[in-house]
C-alpha cells in the first residue's frame, strides 16, 4: 500500500524567487542566498531512530517532491526575468509589446543555442537591440542553470544521506513484501537521481516509482555496516568456524 507523502513546502526558496519583481530586485538577487534558503527548507533530517519505512519514505518523498516543485518554479522565474530585461533593454526600440512577450516566453527554448534566437529576430530587431537581447538571454539562462545546479546539489546530498537507510530497511524481514518492494523501488529512484538529477524535473516521487519495476534485493547498494565475508568463508560450508581436520 502506498505511503502518503506529507506536504513539505520550500517556503524560503520560493519566496526568494517571488521577491524579484523589477530590475532593481533582479540586480540584487543572489543565487547563493537562494541555495542557502533551499538548504534551510529541505536539508536532510535523519535521526538515528529513522530506520523503518513509516518514517523514511515520507521524509524522502516530501523532500524530493519539494525539489521537484522548486525546479518547476525556476522555469517561470527565468521567463519572468527575461520579461523584466526586455522591458528595459527594448524600452527605446520601436518594438511591439508582443515581441517583448515572445522573447520572454520563448527564451528557455534557446538554451544551448542562442544562435537560433539571433536568426529568428535578426530581421525584427536592430543590430544593437539584438545584441542586447542576446546578452540578456545569456544572462537569464546562466542564472537559471545556476539555480538548477543548487537544486541538483541538494538532491545529490539528500539521496546520499537517505539511500543507505532505505536500503537497510528494504533488507529488513520486518514489514510486508509490498512495503519492502516500495523501499527497493525508492532505492532505485534515489540511485537514478544521484546519477541524473535532472530526472527530478520529469515527475513527482510517486509517479516516478510507478514507472519502476521492483528490483531484486541484489540490486540494492551494499550495506556499509555489514561485515565483509572473506573468500575462505565462502568456500567452507562452516565459515571461519570450521573444525580443523587432524591427521
Amino acid at each position: 500500500m502506498a505511503v502518503s507523502t506529507p506536504l513539505l513546502q520550500p517556503h524560503a526558496a520560493l519566496t526568494a524567487l517571488d521577491r524579484v519583481q523589477n530590475l532593481d530586485d533582479l540586480n540584487h538577487f543572489e543565487p547563493g542566498e537562494f541555495a542557502q534558503a533551499l538548504q534551510a527548507d529541505l536539508s536532510p533530517a535523519i535521526s538515528t531512530e529513522m530506520t523503518d519505512a513509516t518514517s523514511l519514505l515520507p521524509a524522502v518523498a516530501a523532500r524530493l517532491d519539494a525539489l521537484h516543485q522548486v525546479l518547476l518554479a525556476i522555469e517561470p522565474f527565468a521567463r519572468k526575468l527575461m520579461g523584466i530585461r526586455m522591458l528595459h533593454v527594448l524600452a527605446a526600440e520601436p518594438v511591439s509589446p508582443q515581441i517583448r512577450t515572445l522573447l520572454a516566453t520563448t527564451v528557455l527554448s534557446y538554451a544551448g543555442d542562442l544562435s537560433r534566437l539571433a536568426r529568428r529576430f535578426e530581421r525584427t530587431l536592430s543590430v544593437h537591440a539584438l545584441d542586447a537581447v542576446l546578452a540578456s538571454a545569456e544572462s537569464v539562462l546562466a542564472l537559471r542553470h545556476e539555480l538548477q545546479l543548487a537544486v541538483f546539489t541538494l538532491a545529490h546530498e539528500l539521496c546520499t544521506a537517505y539511500l543507505p537507510r532505505l536500503a537497510k530497511a528494504a533488507r529488513s524481514p520486518l514489514g510486508s513484501d509490498a512495503q519492502r518492494g516500495r523501499l527497493r523501488q525508492a532505492c532505485v529512484d534515489l540511485q537514478r537521481i544521484t546519477q541524473s538529477p535532472e530526472l527530478l524535473l520529469q515527475a513527482p516521487f510517486e509517479a516516478r516509482l510507478k514507472t519502476l519495476p521492483i528490483p531484486n534485493e541484489d540490486a540494492l547498494p551494499r550495506d556499509p555496516e555489514a561485515r565483509p565475508t572473506s573468500s575462505a568463508e565462502n568456500e567452507s560450508p562452516h565459515g571461519r568456524f570450521a573444525l580443523l581436520e587432524i591427521d
